[in-house]
């Protein structure tokens, strides 16, 4: 059998930050030739984004490769809450016991004859809670999978406690797919003298005054990534190719949004990010995946955490300053504050590479 790729992608309801996953798919397979298909084992009504439904593993009968393409596909947590929460609310399942099983069978299958892949997955969840459900899972995946590449260091060395010994060198550490996107506009200068700015997941209050604080400070004007989440369903394509060129082309992004912190720093563009202070991963929306994403690049001082005890308005300050600084660095040749994203992502690339036999 020619190789033939299938992409398993994350369903959601029109994110941008999962269109972005999805589009470097498209890119990286599609620059090297491949031949590959987008599927999505979930479907909201009118809403495919280019994906192929996944429903049974006979769909995939002529492809000799399988790839789990990021997010959190083969997390149980996922598995057991997110994935059955859109199945019921998309009518797809009427219970979630239903669900679960779904979810097991096309995300941990107890054999398939394909090669079978897990990249840019999420596994940073406390996974010890739930052992007696989670620990079959595992086994499962560590039978069937040629490699299961995470995306950050905290999962890397969350998951290898959860692996058999024997199954430690199946584990890699890689990125976030989303890093394999076509640098189409990446930045090679200071930008057009605006800031992007999106908030959405830490339900940040009064950021309209952070907005006009920013401004002040820098000089630069403030536009809203308008329709990050959700894209308009009629014209979603376009709308999301806008988003990504306003990346691209400002000055300063500064966002609570973990997927535009990614798309800012796959661009070069300077990124200061906010989140609730968090020592655990919480859902697949929590704050504790933006820190473990700024830390992995050596950018912690681009981040800042909202303590408990601290009013959202007291902390901006503090984001303001980190907005200056990287403004600051960004154009300071010798500070080279993305080179380890710069070092990490061709380490990745190779490594994808070298996974799916595409060289």
């Amino acid at each position: 059998m020619s190789k033939r790729y299938a992409i398993i992608c994350a369903a959601h309801e029109g994110n941008s930050g999962m269109c972005s996953v999805d589009r470097a798919a498209e890119d990286f397979l599609s620059a090297r030739g491949a031949d590959y298909t987008l599927f999505s084992a979930q479907q909201a009504e009118g809403r495919m984004y280019n994906h192929v439904p996944f429903q049974r593993w006979e769909d995939l009968d002529s492809y000799s490769h399988v790839v789990y393409w990021g997010d959190f596909l083969n997390n149980p947590f996922y598995g057991y809450k997110s994935f059955p929460n859109r199945s019921r609310r998309w009518g797809i399942e009427t219970s979630k016991r239903e669900a679960i099983a779904t979810w097991k069978e096309l995300f941990t299958p107890r054999y398939v004859e394909q090669k079978l892949y897990a990249i840019g997955q999420n596994f940073q969840h406390d996974f010890t809670e739930k052992v007696t459900d989670f620990g079959p899972v595992f086994r499962r995946l560590e039978k069937t999978l040629e490699a299961l590449v995470v995306r950050d260091p905290f999962s890397f060395q969350n998951l290898s406690r959860m692996v058999e010994f024997s199954a430690l060198n199946q584990v890699q550490q890689g990125l976030d797919c989303a890093f394999l996107q076509e640098p189409r506009h990446r930045k090679t200068n200071g930008g057009d003298g605006t800031f992007a700015y999106f908030f959405r997941r830490s339900k940040l209050a009064n950021g309209e005054t952070l907005v006009r604080r920013v401004e002040e400070a820098t000089g630069l004007r403030g536009v809203e990534l308008k329709n990050w989440i959700p894209l308009p369903r009629s014209k979603w394509e376009g709308t999301f190719k806008a988003l990504k060129i306003r990346i691209d082309s400002a000055s300063l992004v500064v966002t609570d949004t973990y997927h535009v912190g990614v798309n800012a720093m796959q661009s070069r563009t300077p990124v200061v990010g906010i989140g609730r202070q968090s020592t655990r991963q919480v859902g697949t929306i929590g704050d504790f995946k933006k820190r473990v994403l700024f830390d992995m690049f050596d950018l912690s001082r681009f981040y800042h955490e909202i303590p408990a005890d601290q009013e959202d308005t007291q902390a901006y300050g503090q984001v303001v300053r980190m907005t200056e600084r990287a403004l600051s660095e960004h154009g300071d040749p010798s500070a080279a504050p993305y080179a380890l994203v710069e070092a990490r992502t061709r380490q990745f690339t190779g490594q994808v590479e070298r996974l799916l036999e595409l060289r």
